[in-house]
């Protein structure tokens, strides 16, 4: 058995900028490194799936958040101009990520497109003057608006 090569700082700074937005297989081309050997210098340096919780959440949480389906969300994504990002995971998994500043700026702009009487309260962090309007609006419209036909 060989030695593993050291990594060098070209190297660290390249699988920095990439993780998440390049499949495994093309990182460990592009280094030339196997894919295990890219994994555990990832894990090394303290990268996990390659969303960032802090900043994004995924399209399912949008979804699971405003209470409708995931190709709903997927439909504003493609046709809707909502903001995202798309990364991918370790080897060929790939999401949508938005940003909640991006995402309650869409809201705010598409107020015809989501109940807000299907959100929870302060679910975006905080409840901004225009989403207590729509609730205030929402509350007066009939039951069965936007409700899933059987």
């Amino acid at each position: 058995m060989g030695s593993a090569k050291n990594w060098t700082k070209k190297e660290i700074e390249y699988l920095n900028e990439n993780w998440g937005k390049f499949t495994l297989a093309y990182i460990s081309i592009r280094l030339k490194r196997t894919m295990i050997g890219i994994v555990i210098k990832a894990k090394r340096m303290g990268f996990g799936a390659s969303s960032r919780a802090d900043e994004y959440i995924t399209a399912r949480q949008v979804a699971t958040l405003l209470a409708v389906d995931g190709h709903t969300v997927e439909r504003w994504i493609k046709k809707h101009d909502l903001k995202t990002t798309r990364k991918v995971l370790l080897f060929k998994t790939r999401f949508y990520l938005v940003k909640l500043p991006d995402l309650c700026r869409w809201l705010e702009n598409n107020q015809d497109r989501f109940d807000s009487r299907r959100i929870e309260l302060y679910s975006l962090g905080h409840e901004p003057p225009w989403l207590k309007m729509k609730r205030i609006k929402d509350k007066k419209l009939a039951k069965n608006r936007f409700k899933i036909w059987d």
